[in-house]
């Protein structure tokens, strides 16, 4: 038992330095422990000794401390932010496809032997493409996670300077920061910064930042993995798609998506057939961020007011279909005939007549 309160210590100890940013009191502690730990504990304490080092088991993407964060020379605002994302708190809920190519990113750096056998390296660059709040962000956070390693994402707002020349500069910082701590470095809304160079409305100082962005792709190194993603892929240079060893794109969710992703935003609050398959056909066109926002709005709302839950979901499914235009009303009546709901419950969902519905002859005869 006193052995055990002992090792209770030691972990308090160092959760207390590592919360308080003491990094090098951290190692060294960390070194201390393996050291007498080293007998009843051998296998551990020598991956304690090797996290100490900087070093993971497969020698790829090595998790470091990171040297001083780069700072604008004039607003002294960071340039970069910092994290170290817990896989355990990351739902991540995409489309097949992406999933599988977002997850090939990680693969690939537990087969490094097979890899090096071939003659190839693991994908070095990736271009996140699609509509905000399909999960780009939540993606690159997911992939640090699973590969143990801090993500450093881009400080837009203190990368661009209104002084000439000063946002190229800052933008090689963070690159050449990025270069020397491995980790995974998140370029989001690159756009911004890698603008079609034939764009006449943009300054030179815009144009320079994309010959930077081609020049630093081009020789990044294998320690680091870039990922970048973009909103608006008709801004983005053409030079630009080309360099990227991996553009995944990122699509609005389906309907097995949106109801997965609803029993996790609920958190296993089970609600009826027909009251997921309203959901999932009213914000088939929307983003699961979009979903989840206005499903814990009206959850709060409940509580507050004391409604049934499927009460309030009800009247969200109804605000979300009137406020569509006729013509996709009537589309989205045909889903939910097809998938089985009522004539009188579809009616009184998107406002459509019982004749109009009737005369799209889908589920003519319907549930009562």
């Amino acid at each position: 038992m006193e052995h055990l309160l002992t090792q209770m210590d030691d972990i308090v100890t160092l959760a207390r330095l590592a919360l308080d940013g003491q990094i090098d009191d951290v190692r060294t502690f960390a070194r201390r422990l393996a050291q007498k730990y080293s007998t009843d504990f051998p296998v551990e304490a020598g991956t304690l000794r090797s996290l100490v080092r900087g070093q993971n088991r497969d020698g790829a993407l090595v998790r470091q401390s990171p040297g001083r964060t780069p700072v604008d020379s004039d607003t002294r605002l960071d340039l970069l932010q910092i994290k170290h994302p817990a896989l355990d708190a990351i739902s991540l809920v995409l489309q097949a496809r992406t999933m599988s190519e977002v997850g090939q990113l990680v693969e690939e750096r537990s087969e490094l032997e097979a890899l090096n056998a071939a003659g190839l390296a693991p994908t070095k660059t990736a271009l996140f493409v699609g509509a905000p709040g399909v999960g780009k962000t939540l993606a690159a956070n997911w992939v640090a996670a699973s590969l143990d390693l801090p993500l450093m994402t881009l400080n837009l707002a203190s990368v661009m300077s209104s002084y000439l020349g000063k946002t190229g500069t800052n933008l090689k910082q963070v690159l050449d920061f990025a270069r020397s701590n491995p980790g995974v470095l998140f370029l989001d809304e690159i756009d911004a910064v890698a603008k079609r160079r034939d764009d006449i409305g943009d300054v030179g100082e815009l144009k320079r930042l994309v010959n930077v962005l081609l020049q630093e792709i081009d020789t990044w190194p294998e320690g680091t993995l870039l990922l970048a993603a973009t909103n608006h892929p008709d801004l983005l240079d053409p030079a630009i798609w080309r360099r990227f060893e991996s553009v995944i794109q990122f699509d609005l969710p389906n309907d097995e998506i949106i109801r997965t992703h609803l029993g996790s935003v609920l958190g296993g609050v089970s609600l009826s057939k027909d009251l997921e398959t309203a959901l999932a056909v009213s914000y088939s066109a929307s983003t699961l961020s979009d979903l989840q926002r206005d499903v814990r709005r009206v959850w709060r709302a409940s509580i507050v007011t004391q409604q049934p839950l499927d009460e309030v979901l009800w009247n969200l499914v109804e605000g979300q279909l009137k406020a569509l235009s006729r013509t996709s009303r009537i589309e989205q009546s045909e889903r939910l005939l097809k998938a089985g709901l009522s004539q009188r419950s579809v009616q009184k969902l998107t406002g459509t007549s019982r004749d109009t519905l009737r005369s799209r002859g889908t589920n003519e005869e319907g549930r009562n």
